[in-house]
């Protein structure tokens, strides 16, 4: 009998144990906002499969001047994608999740967990790429961080398509919750929260978009106070329910693809006659570098199209406008020496065909710049005083674990 006990007290503690190790993980998991796709606290109707729907475009996307492209947005949600049969399928343009915050009282910031292999996938197949992050921040501070975030994960890659800010509540049984929906912001605070969030992504030249549905635009969005910030519209119905302006309509969540199973999110990116992405891009890691640490800038040319032209193009190089304050090596990588603000200034030169002199070139400078700030490390907060719910769970596990082992050593004591 006590042989039997021991087994079993041996097999408890190991579910234990396992599931204190799983914990972080599945408790991550637990805490993704996944979608808030709400209006009023209302679901959406049963109009969003899109072949069961004519989806009415606006007037003036119909009276010419624009190209009416079709856009996907994907998360780890998805699960496994093939790019190739997505790619295949008509599909050149898709936006993909690179982050979310936690909706729970922590707030914690997580990559999503298919990012780095669905935007590589994405690239190779020859699709452009943006990428959206899900806010469940509070204030702007939370907001730059989520930004800073953003660009980490993102850096090194090339975007073509905006960095997507996810402006919505979290979403449970039909009714908003979560630390965002709580925080009760008002319209300009919450407005201030997307411009400090955009503002840092177009400093590291990248373009920002805000992303939300109807009741967020009408009524917790300023959004007259968002500037010149485009807005990519979430309205799941047949015609999109809002007035105002947007050049991406999300007019449903149960889109089919080929090389996704199940549903995935469809829009309509309608794309101004004339718009072109910029043959040279430059981008930044971070928008402020710590003191003693490093960030790192990258470069996009489109050497295909120059080379198919038969012009030359050299190779990117990098400077900084004072270099006791921010260095800049050949590589891109950059070093924080003195607290201040920088200019870093990528250069390529593109030499193209002389017409009137065959055997010679002109050489044509493209020059980019990057605003970028020094600053000392802010302090690391009190962990006493953190809260981590993580480490509480733990400890319970643990605290839990003991229990049982003494509840199991006292009957197996008593049955023998």
């Amino acid at each position: 009998m006590r042989k039997i006990f021991k087994s079993i007290l041996c097999i408890t503690l190991s579910l234990i144990m396992l599931g204190a190790a799983l914990t972080p993980a599945v408790f991550a998991a637990l805490d993704d906002p996944l979608d808030g796709r709400l209006e009023k606290n209302t679901v959406k109707g049963t109009n969003s499969v899109q072949e069961d729907t004519d989806y009415q475009h606006a007037d003036k996307f119909l009276a010419g001047g624009y190209t009416i492209a079709e856009m996907i947005d994907v998360s780890s949600h998805n699960g496994n994608i093939n790019w190739s049969a997505v790619a295949a399928s008509g599909i050149k343009y898709a936006i993909i999740r690179a982050g979310w915050r936690g909706y729970g009282d922590e707030g914690t910031l997580n990559t999503d967990t298919k990012f780095a292999e669905n935007i590589r996938g994405a690239i190779a197949a020859g699709i452009n790429v943006g990428v959206y992050f899900y806010t469940q921040a509070t204030n702007n501070k939370e907001a730059i961080a989520e930004a800073e975030y953003t660009l980490g994960t993102i850096s090194g890659y090339d975007l073509k398509l905006p960095v997507a800010y996810d402006c919505e509540f979290a979403s449970s049984g039909g009714s908003y919750t979560g630390r965002f929906y709580e925080a009760n912001l008002t319209s300009d605070q919450i407005a201030s929260m997307c411009n400090a969030f955009c503002d840092r992504i177009k400093a590291a030249g990248y373009d920002a978009i805000v992303y939300a549905n109807p009741y967020m635009l009408t009524s917790k969005i300023n959004v007259s106070a968002l500037g010149s910030t485009p807005i990519w519209l979430a309205s799941y119905s047949d015609t999109a329910k809002w007035d105002g302006d947007y050049i991406m309509w999300q007019y449903t969540g149960k889109g089919i693809c080929d090389g996704i199973s199940g549903y995935v999110d469809r829009s309509f990116y309608y794309i101004k006659d004339g718009t072109k992405v910029e043959d040279f891009r430059v981008h930044s890691s971070k928008t402020t570098v710590y003191l003693g640490e490093t960030g790192q800038v990258s470069a996009f040319i489109d050497r295909d199209y120059y080379v198919s032209l038969g012009c030359k193009v050299s190779d990117v190089t990098w400077t900084s406008s004072d270099e006791a304050v921010m260095t800049v090596a050949s590589d891109g990588t950059l070093t924080a020496v003195a607290t201040g603000s920088v200019t870093i200034t990528g250069t390529v030169t593109v030499s193209v065909p002389n017409p009137d002199a065959p055997g010679t070139y002109v050489d044509m400078v493209l020059t980019k710049y990057l605003n970028l700030a020094a600053t000392e490390k802010p302090p690391e907060p009190d962990p006493a005083n953190a809260g981590n719910i993580i480490e509480m769970l733990l400890n319970f596990f643990m605290m839990f674990a003991k229990l049982i082992a003494r509840l199991f050593s006292a009957i197996a004591g008593n049955a023998g």
